[in-house]
């Protein structure tokens, strides 16, 4: 998202507009961007990837945004990076590697490697890509996210992709959001 707008709101009275911040479509559904404010990784293992009952409400910020159908999040869908996946793509990616030390050793040694060793390779690492990309944040994020939030002053940095998308959202929230001073830099 290296062409996106971020924007200083209140965290209270944040009025949304009522087309789909991913698509432009009209919206006919609330979704849901939050951002766990305990936490201490930098995004990538952020709300959208845990549960939101592992927090107590004190340490999640969140916004219902309109959206379409298409690109609702129910909060209860908000859990994508769940110990299975993580289990799976371990697994596959150990696999791989370990399958990959077994071709290296045996090319130095010039020993015969089976074909069968590099069609393992390759479906390990097929399967651990399959599951990376499974954990990627929902569209949605992509498109309108929390990036910061400051709780004791009141506000979050929201980050905006769509330029139509941002107009109208300043536009419903005259003194509630304004263009964050570091927008230039992002």
């Amino acid at each position: 998202m290296s062409n996106s707008t971020l924007v200083r709101v209140k965290l209270q009275g944040i009025v949304f507009p009522d087309i789909c911040p991913v698509c432009g479509n009209p919206a006919t559904a609330k979704g849901f961007i939050g951002k766990n404010t305990s936490s201490k990784t930098n995004g990538f293992f952020d709300i959208y990837y845990q549960d939101l009952s592992s927090y107590s409400v004190k340490h999640v910020i969140s916004f219902s945004p309109k959206v379409c159908n298409e690109h609702r999040i129910p909060v209860g869908e908000v859990t994508r990076f769940d110990a299975v996946n993580t289990l799976f793509g371990t697994i596959f990616l150990g696999a791989a590697l370990i399958i990959l030390a077994h071709i290296f050793f045996m090319l130095y040694d010039s020993l015969y490697i089976p074909p069968t060793t590099f069609l393992l390779l390759a479906i390990c690492f097929t399967l651990a890509g399959v599951i990376l990309i499974g954990m990627r944040p929902p569209e949605l994020y992509r498109y309108i996210s929390i990036k910061s939030v400051e709780p004791n002053l009141g506000y979050a940095i929201l980050r905006i992709k769509h330029d139509w998308y941002l107009e109208q959202f300043l536009a419903l929230n005259p003194h509630r959001a304004v263009i964050h001073k570091d927008s230039l830099l992002w």
